[in-house]
């Protein structure tokens, strides 16, 4: 994939290290810079590049130090790590740097093969503000109420691929606003205004009433979604009356309670525990699936585990982007599979990007993947095509890994978005 006109700089005191880079990233079509020093890589921060290829280590300053400094400078170059240190560290640092708002597309360790060094020079950094502009401004609460009440909110759906079976017949419900100016947003622009103007049960509920009344659309049109996944917010976890609410919504569409999984995260069960465990254990008993989301990030995991009456677990994206390269991710996972399987709950691994990923899940014995490998979130027109395209591709436990090993065929990839 060619990089042209793409700025990319490199960040590396041995120049041995730093020429192979060089070399790499020219033949991928990168205008390329390096510099050896602290003093010399401030200097060029004033320039605006697309991707920085920092070491941790170089002389003067330490890769925490860089990192800070790349945060206080709000720079938004896509960043690939790179250390000689123990691969733990490496982790430590890129988790470091998301938290601190910058963006990781990719570790590497000393020494790096040609091959991996491709790898994640070929990644497509998405296109950042440039340095002087300022970003958008967090639309304010009225606007939000516009947007719940107004008919601006749009519901996506990703679906989930049996990684057994090879099928993908439950689909995650995701909220776009379609705002009227700025287009279509994403719910970290919405969502806080949302719950913090008590918004979040009305957003939730249309949110729902959306997703249901698509559901037997496609039950209507014959695709093979038998069931939605809906993310509830911690705001709603207290709200006593909220079971009640969903089933009638389900009694409403005629949509049996076993065809919707709850998803929630585990800082949204511990923020409101007394709440949160009567509202999941009314709506389980029921017959609702419950999922627990982003498995492994939060806190007293084994705890919630135990407690709440949980039909799915989902592994952490930052595990399934770890899988491959990092020891730790790849046992977190394994453990995490085996302890799911121990506890008689299915397990979906998030954030699948690569088919080398889907085949370690495959092999570690995961039940379902979802991510952009697959398909990104579509809408629910885009979604019956990418059915109508994909269908009879996927029947089997041999397909799937076929898929794994392979990769999708010309047809597949071109309605993979």
């Amino acid at each position: 994939m060619s990089k042209h006109g793409q700025r990319l700089l490199i960040v590396d005191d041995d120049p041995e290290i730093a020429s192979l880079i060089c070399d790499v990233a020219d033949g991928l079509g990168y205008e390329t810079t390096a510099v050896t020093d602290a003093t010399e890589f401030k200097r060029r921060m004033g320039d605006d590049f697309d991707v920085i290829v920092l070491d941790l280590m170089i002389p003067d300053m330490d890769g925490f130090e860089l990192i800070r400094f790349l945060s206080d400078n709000q720079c938004t170059a896509s960043i690939i790590m790179v250390s000689g240190c123990d691969r733990r560290v490496l982790n430590s640092a890129g988790q470091l740097a998301e938290e601190r708002g910058l963006r990781v597309i990719g570790t590497l360790t000393k020494p790096m093969s040609i091959g991996a060094l491709e790898t994640e020079l070929s990644k497509t950094p998405a296109k950042q503000p440039a340095h002087n502009q300022a970003p958008l401004n967090r639309p304010d609460v009225n606007q939000v109420r516009q947007a719940i009440f107004g008919g601006q909110l749009r519901v996506h759906y990703q679906p989930k691929m049996n990684l057994k079976t090879g099928s993908a017949d439950r689909v995650e419900a995701l909220v776009r606003w379609h705002h009227p100016e700025r287009g279509l947003l994403p719910p970290s622009m919405f969502l806080p205004t949302a719950i913090e103007a008590n918004l979040i049960d009305a957003l939730t509920l249309q949110v729902l009433d959306t997703a249901l009344d698509d559901l037997r659309t496609w039950d209507r049109l014959g695709l093979p979604v038998e069931s939605i996944a809906l993310n509830v917010e911690a705001g709603s976890l207290s709200d006593l009356a909220l079971p009640e609410r969903i089933m009638d919504r389900l009694s409403v569409h005629g949509v049996s309670p076993d065809r919707l999984t709850i998803e929630v995260t585990e800082s949204n069960v511990v923020g409101t525990l007394t709440e949160a465990l009567e509202i999941l254990a009314r709506l389980r008993m029921r017959g609702v699936r419950l999922s627990i989301d982003d498995f492994g990030t939060g806190h007293s995991t084994l705890t919630q585990l135990e407690r709440f009456p949980f039909s799915e677990l989902k592994i952490d994206r930052s595990f399934t982007n770890g899988i491959v390269l990092s020891p730790e991710s790849r046992a977190i996972v394994h453990s995490t599979i085996g302890l799911a399987q121990e506890l008689g709950l299915s397990v979906v691994a998030e954030g699948v990007e690569t088919y080398r990923q889907l085949e370690m899940l495959i092999r570690a014995g995961c039940d379902e993947a979802q991510g952009y490998l697959i398909t990104r979130p579509l809408a629910a027109a885009d979604l019956e095509s990418w059915y109508n395209t994909m269908a009879g591709e996927r029947t089997s436990r041999a397909a799937v890994e076929n898929l794994a090993t392979t990769g999708f065929t010309q047809d597949q990839a071109a309605c993979r978005p």
